[in-house]
């Protein structure tokens, strides 16, 4: 009896360490699994996002890009005319190489570096105004050696304006912008999330770097503009946002007002953009942003826009959605008072104030 008891402990210990390794492995391929399963979700969850922002930016360029071309008018004239004008800086720096020696000479290097880029840029047929600005920093640097003959490179590139001058020129023919963030590794924060982490965070920096830009066109088209193209500037963008909206594309067409609000703050009235801004907003189920941004501001400023009715309409349903019955009655009776009879959403209203 003691040796079967003796080899039936031995078999139990024997079956144990053979089971816990599988166990442990099966417990381990779980956890990778539902791992994996959340990050694709992070990165599925954060796509969505992206998707609505990167055809925001998408429309927004070509409207720009429209307005753009009825400023310019003739592109291939513009294109000709910036082509002309590198040229002219070529023939430049070409009369000043021939005063630098030959080849090895700093002057003489940097002058044929430029003479071969402008040679490139003319060939790729591509306007491209800080790369231009580049040449002329490179011309600049160049002329100002000519004038100081026999004087040192050295003490030539320690004048503050050349070294300026120099290092805008090296960095737009480079097209390097230098680090944007420090790595994770670096930081100390290594995890299994730093890959998403920093990718959804280089795709963010990236994103609003190319926003500002835009902006930054947007701007400049606006302020230079007469009062006639400003005025065919917003009905152009006003049409195109109005029209994602008839296409239930509500992200976008309340982006698309918020950038027509920021860029065309001098433009009165305003409560049509408010109106559909708040409709866009209610659209997607964001009552509280759709009231804050596009209602309020019509009951504040608007008192007595033809979109008046509609605004208490809509604050009268959104009371209602959080229990402000109180508010519902308030928004009702101002309803009411704007209304006709057979106004849109009367008998809604009705229900809703009787309820309250």
């Amino acid at each position: 009896m003691k040796i079967r008891f003796r080899y039936l402990f031995l078999y139990f210990v024997l079956f144990a360490s053979y089971t816990f390794p599988t166990d442990l492995i099966n417990a381990q391929t779980t956890f990778n699994q539902a791992l994996n399963d959340y990050v694709q979700k992070r990165y599925s969850t954060a796509g969505q996002g992206i998707f609505e922002r990167e055809r925001f930016l998408v429309g927004l360029i070509l409207n720009t890009n429209e307005e753009l071309r009825t400023r310019i008018g003739n592109i291939s004239d513009a294109k000709e005319k910036y082509s002309e004008s590198l040229l002219s800086i070529q023939t430049e720096i070409r009369r000043l190489k021939s005063q630098f020696g030959g080849p090895g000479n700093f002057l003489y290097d940097t002058a044929e570096s430029l003479d071969n880029e402008i040679d490139q840029a003319i060939s790729d047929g591509i306007v491209n105004h800080s790369q231009k600005a580049a040449f002329e920093d490179g011309l600049q640097l160049l002329t100002m050696a000519a004038q100081n003959p026999g004087k040192p490179v050295d003490q030539i590139r320690s004048d503050q304006s050349a070294l300026d001058h120099l290092e805008s020129m090296k960095r737009a023919l480079s097209g390097e912008s230098g680090s944007i963030y420090t790595p994770a590794v670096q930081r100390g924060e290594v995890s299994v999330f730093s890959l998403y982490k920093q990718w959804k965070r280089t795709y963010s920096i990236e994103y609003f770097k190319r926003l500002i830009d835009v902006k930054e066109i947007r701007k400049d088209l606006y302020e230079t503009g007469n009062t006639v193209q400003k005025q065919q500037m917003l009905q152009r963008e006003l049409q195109h946002a109005y029209a994602t909206f008839n296409y239930r594309n509500y992200d976008y067409c309340a982006r698309f007002l918020e950038e027509i609000l920021d860029t065309f703050q001098k433009v009165e009235p305003k409560d049509d953009i408010l109106f559909y801004l708040g409709e866009s907003y209610f659209a997607m189920g964001e009552n509280l942003t759709a009231l804050e941004k596009g209602y309020k501001p019509i009951m504040e400023k608007y008192p007595g826009s033809s979109y008046i009715a509609d605004v208490y309409m809509r604050s009268a349903q959104i009371a209602f959605n959080f229990k402000d019955f109180r508010e519902v009655r308030a928004s009702s009776q101002k309803y009411f008072d704007n209304a006709s009879n057979i106004h849109r959403g009367m008998e809604d209203v009705l229900l809703l104030d009787g309820i309250a």
